[in-house]
């Protein structure tokens, strides 16, 4: 299958977590990222055999102004791809699980493990657990930005926890 089949089909039958349809504009929405940004590089390319390279072509072909201009698009684009992969990686095709890619060679921004620990260590201790939430964990910087002290529980041990992810934060 390739990704323009695979990402139209994702995106017509794409739910909220709680399984109600997404809303029409942001369908729409991703309907335009995939017209404007992704199919155009990657919408003939098979699901299986698109690579790192081929990420970074795409991502090379949305520049960034000087000031950041095109920064908030390319970011909410770069989300729906690793959506797109994601759900190739996770959803299964078949009653043995099987589903259609082991691994997602989509990373956001790609940025490295080392880069993401070189980040980590120059930020604060305040907001430095910031780059992990979203580099590793792969939560939105709208729903980092919302999380209050009750949305984290720790186990007693310190050993493991639960991030409950009820809100997000809008740009401004």
């Amino acid at each position: 299958v390739t990704f323009g089949e695979y990402a139209a089909n994702f995106v017509e039958n794409r739910r909220k977590k709680n399984g109600e349809p997404l809303a029409i504009t942001t369908k729409q929405k991703y309907e335009q990222y995939l017209r404007d940004y992704l199919i155009p590089v990657l919408g003939n390319k098979l699901m299986g055999g698109i690579t790192p390279k081929d990420i970074q072509a795409w991502a090379d072909t949305m520049p960034l102004g000087a000031a950041g201009e095109g920064g908030a698009i390319k970011r909410k684009v770069w989300e729906l791809l690793r959506a797109i992969f994601n759900h190739a990686v996770e959803t299964p095709l078949d009653m043995d699980g099987t589903t259609l890619l082991t691994k997602s060679d989509v990373a956001y921004g790609n940025v490295s493990a080392e880069e993401l620990e070189t980040l980590y260590q120059a930020m604060t201790p305040r907001f430095a657990p910031v780059i992990y939430l979203i580099g590793i964990m792969g939560m939105r910087p709208g729903e980092v930005t919302a999380l209050q002290r009750q949305d984290i529980v720790l186990a007693d041990d310190l050993s493991g926890g639960i991030i409950h992810i009820t809100k997000t934060a809008k740009p401004i």
